[in-house]
């Protein structure tokens, strides 16, 4: 069994190779690493190629233009031969025994595995640590469905999660995002609960082998105003997706995209939050945002 591991690369030239050594020396061997050039200007890159030289697991792909997180991740997808393809942010890393712990849980009917993450720093006392859904059962059906949504600490993102390639391809080619849309705020929430919609089963390898690096630099972190209404505005284009979808769904597959919505809905209202200029109002919802 082949794993795909795909970098979406702009910006990264401070994490890249600390990302790259740990998918390099996984104990589990057959993998290819797949970075995908989205035009940053940094040299990224270039340290990529520099491993590439060494490593011929490593293959680089190059976006004619800045695409942002969802389609490099999707040529990534796209580009990639294994049977499965995990997502790793090139500021992130994964623990030495990452994907022979995920083999493990793997046969040719699991379409999605979850494992757990590990923060670095550690969150704050006040903030919810990383945790996984106490799942019965590998069918997603209507009450594995609600626990992965109403599960604290349960990342709804692509962070902690190995996907089935051709049920990923096919969630690709269903959300048929325009190329000039750059999504790079909830994409990847948007992905998932297409996934979750396609996919019929699911594994938990309960273990912490995903390091998420909270970079302050991300956008999905910056906190300027005008980065703020940007995510307001990437929020939007995902909850008319979603909305889209929705309509066009019944059962289960359309729960899924309803509760993903009220997600996405409630990183919008944080961000409103953020935005509002009143103290008050702040401090009045400081409980309300580190739910």
């Amino acid at each position: 069994m082949k794993f795909s591991i795909v970098l979406p690369t702009f910006n990264a030239g401070k994490y890249i190779e600390r990302c790259l050594l740990s998918c390099v020396h996984q104990t589990y061997k057959d993998i290819e690493i797949i970075v995908v050039d989205d035009c940053g200007l940094d040299d990224s890159i270039e340290r990529a190629k520099q491993f590439a030289l060494i490593d011929t697991r490593i293959r680089i792909v190059r976006n004619v233009q800045n695409m942002g997180t969802y389609h490099a991740r999707r040529v990534g997808a796209e580009s990639a031969v294994g049977e499965y393809v995990i997502f790793l942010d090139p500021d992130d890393e994964l623990k030495k025994d990452a994907l022979e712990s995920i083999s493990r849980k793997l046969d040719r009917e699991i379409d999605i595995v979850v494992y757990n993450i590990e923060s670095f720093p550690s969150k704050k006392f006040y903030q919810t640590s990383f945790a996984l859904p106490q799942l019965e059962g590998r069918n997603i059906d209507g009450n594995n469905i609600k626990k992965i949504f109403f599960t604290k600490g349960f990342g709804l993102g692509t962070a902690g999660k190995v996907f089935c390639r051709s049920v990923l391809l096919r969630a690709y080619c269903n959300l048929n995002v325009p190329n000039n849309w750059r999504l790079v705020f909830a994409e990847d929430l948007l992905l998932f609960a297409e996934m979750l919609s396609l996919s019929s089963s699911i594994s938990i390898a309960d273990k912490r082998l995903y390091v998420y690096h909270k970079n302050l630099e991300s956008v999905t972190q910056a906190n300027t105003e005008e980065a703020l209404r940007f995510n307001m505005a990437q929020a939007e284009l995902c909850l008319n997706l979603l909305s889209r979808a929705a309509s066009a769904s019944c059962g289960e597959r359309q729960v899924i995209y309803c509760l993903m919505s009220e997600r996405i809905m409630v990183d919008r209202e944080k961000i409103k939050i953020r935005l509002c200029k009143s103290f008050f109002f702040q401090f009045a919802s400081i409980f309300f945002y580190y739910k």
